[in-house]
Order: structure tokens, then C-alpha cells, then sequence
């Protein structure tokens, strides 16, 4: 966990963009193809995504045999959630909706042992079933785990100030769609008046110097523009989209051959 979060942080300090992907599905195939084709991160959703804790394990297992790191996005912000995926090793654990200064310290404090934090003691997987020393696990390698939070609204924007000026926020991570919704814009991520907030989160968060990322479904005009905004995450598309587009692709190929003869 320690190397691989130290090549991210790395890669960002140099000005190099991190990539990442999204796991709906778990297991462990999926996050091991994703290291083999060469992502740096892979987001594990459990928000939305349609898996339980062994698939959720099974997809930390597979990152892990890559340099690959393993974030898993809980379904709220929740101390109890985020609890069981620090224990099994999670490399990073993101936090959907914070909305203010007291959301993001909950955030931190839930990843934190004390007397910084709240987190519960009974690591197992992350000491490497003990083979970590416990008091290197708990002085250094606990410290190293990413607390991202994400940017999802527009009062979350409003009150970003405060949100920045919380000790102890590794990452954040912008949500267009969630973000377009609560002005009345639900998919309208081109529209300005979402693009000047997710414009302000980007260069609020630059000042603070806290790395600053996306997570989006593939399209090329969005993808420009964060590249154009100087972000440092790009986690984009899902085993779904690349399923469905790879199928789509092949078909035309296949129809092509037959029309060709």
C-alpha cells in the first residue's frame, strides 16, 4: 500500500495526470485486467455499483497484484462503512456528498486512528495478516491511506473554503452529473453555469494545494476540458462501457466482413 501511494503522490507532484478506472462489478478479474492495462487507480463503487463485501474484496485483491491503488467510494459518509475497508487493506476511501467543513472532517477523522481520528482498531489484511508490525502499521502505513472527498453540489461548492482549510483531505474528486443536478441542470454538465462551479472547486482546490480530479463517464469534449482545468485524477468509464462499447465495435466489424464479401 505504502509504495503505490507514494508513485501517485509522485506522478502529481511532477504535474503527471493520474488515471483512473470504475469497478461496478468487483471481483477480482476486472481490477487485475484494469492493472494489467496500465490504470494507476481503480474507484470500487459501492454507491451505485451491484456488489457485496466479498466482491468488494476480491476486487482490492485483484488491484493488488498490480502497482495499482484500490479506492473505495462507501455509500455515505459514514465512519462504520469506511471501517471494515481500512481493515482489509483499502488503499484509499472516498466520501460521497460531503457538504460542509464538518462532513470532511467526519471523513478524515473515520480513516484516522487517535488520537487524530476516530478509527477503530482491528486491521487484518492491511498488516498483511500480521506480518506488518502492528506499531509501523499504526505510526506510518495508517497514515498513508487516501482520505478523498467529493464535490457533488453546489452548497458542497459554496462552503469549499471551509471544506479546504479541514487538516488531512488527500484528494478531491469532482461529481458533474450530482453537481449539475442540484442547481436544475441534471446532465447538463457542458452547461456554464456548471462548468464556472466545477471551474472554482478545480482552482480553489489548486490554491490549497490538494489534488484535484473527475469522475465521468468517457466523452471527449469533457475529457478536454478537465485536461484544460490542470486536473490531477481522471478516473473515467466502468467495466459496463467498456463491455458494451468493446460488443458494439466488434458487431460493426463483423457486419463490415460479411458486406465485404
Amino acid at each position: 500500500m505504502q509504495g503505490k501511494i507514494d508513485r501517485i503522490i509522485a506522478k502529481i507532484a511532477k504535474g503527471q495526470t493520474v488515471f483512473g478506472t470504475h469497478t461496478s462489478w468487483g471481483g477480482p478479474m476486472i481490477t487485475e485486467m484494469y492493472g494489467q492495462a496500465g490504470f494507476d487507480l481503480v474507484w470500487i463503487d459501492t454507491e451505485h455499483g451491484y456488489m457485496g463485501p466479498e466482491r468488494v474484496l476480491g476486487a482490492m485483491i485483484g488491484a493488488n497484484t498490480s502497482d495499482m491503488c484500490a479506492f473505495i467510494r462507501i455509500t455515505a459518509n459514514d465512519p462504520a462503512l469506511a471501517k471494515p475497508l481500512l481493515d482489509h487493506g483499502a488503499d484509499g476511501i472516498i466520501f460521497p456528498m460531503v457538504m460542509n467543513a464538518d462532513d470532511a472532517r467526519k471523513a478524515v477523522a473515520a480513516c484516522r486512528y487517535p488520537p487524530v481520528g476516530a478509527r477503530g482498531f482491528g486491521p487484518f489484511r492491511a498488516t498483511h495478516y500480521g506480518s506488518v508490525n502492528v506499531m509501523d502499521y499504526i505510526q506510518n502505513q495508517s497514515k498513508k491511506v487516501w482520505v478523498i472527498i467529493q464535490i457533488e453540489h453546489i452548497e458542497a461548492v459554496n462552503n469549499l473554503d471551509s471544506i479546504l482549510d479541514v487538516s488531512g483531505i488527500d484528494a478531491i474528486i469532482v461529481g458533474p452529473c450530482d453537481l449539475s443536478g442540484s442547481i436544475g441542470l441534471l446532465g447538463d454538465v457542458n452547461h456554464p453555469d456548471v462548468k464556472k462551479a466545477m471551474d472554482t472547486v478545480v482552482k480553489k482546490a489548486k490554491t490549497a494545494k490538494i489534488p484535484v480530479g473527475v469522475s465521468m463517464v468517457y466523452n471527449e469534449e469533457a475529457l478536454n476540458d478537465w485536461v484544460k482545468r490542470g486536473a490531477d485524477i481522471i478516473f473515467c468509464d466502468n467495466e459496463g462501457g467498456y463491455i458494451i462499447n468493446g460488443c458494439k465495435k466488434t458487431l460493426v466489424r463483423l457486419k463490415e466482413a460479411v458486406e465485404k464479401k
